[in-house]
């Protein structure tokens, strides 16, 4: 199994939390991946650290949003996807980590699928200790959903999908 995995990561002024990201995906069990970043106009150190990760490692991307795309995180994934070349897209913010295994026990509940997603529990994190750490728990776990039955399941349970808990194919 050797399939691509774009890692697209839209980013603004988090060179603060940007580093910790990067390094949980280079600490993937599963290492066949492009990371493409595209910064929406950070004016803090965010592009000079993005020029020596890519020259560190090739499979680093880095893209500043076009003056002429709409700003936001939205615009900046859609480029992104458009200069990815993976067979599977991942989704990441700039402040989110993901597991040492994400990617890897992902693909293998996927890739023999086609046109599905797989999901995965996800945990809020904070420095600040009077905010608690809490480990958001589906209660949808090994089903199958169509699109809409999904969303009915996940409304129902008052849950949703953040964009870094999914693997999805191109």
């Amino acid at each position: 199994m050797s399939h691509l995995v774009s890692i697209i990561i839209p980013t603004f002024n988090r060179l603060g939390v940007l580093p910790q990201t990067i390094n949980s995906i280079l600490h993937q069990t599963w290492q066949n991946w492009e990371c493409i970043i595209i910064d929406d106009g950070s004016n803090d150190k965010t592009m000079e650290y993005l020029a020596s990760l890519k020259m560190s490692d090739r499979r680093f991307k880095y893209f500043q949003r076009p003056l002429s795309s709409n700003k936001g995180a939205s615009s900046c994934r859609n480029i992104g996807f458009q200069n990815s070349m993976g067979d599977y897209i991942q989704y990441l913010d700039s402040d989110d980590l993901l597991s040492p295994e994400k990617i890897e026990k992902q693909l293998k509940s996927i890739v023999d699928y086609k046109g599905v997603i797989a999901s995965c529990d996800w945990s809020l994190f904070s420095d600040n200790p009077k905010i608690n750490s809490q480990k958001i728990n589906l209660p949808l776990k090994n089903e199958k959903y169509q699109a809409f039955s999904l969303l009915e399941a996940l409304g129902s349970v008052n849950q949703f999908l953040p964009p870094h808990s999914y693997l999805t194919p191109r």
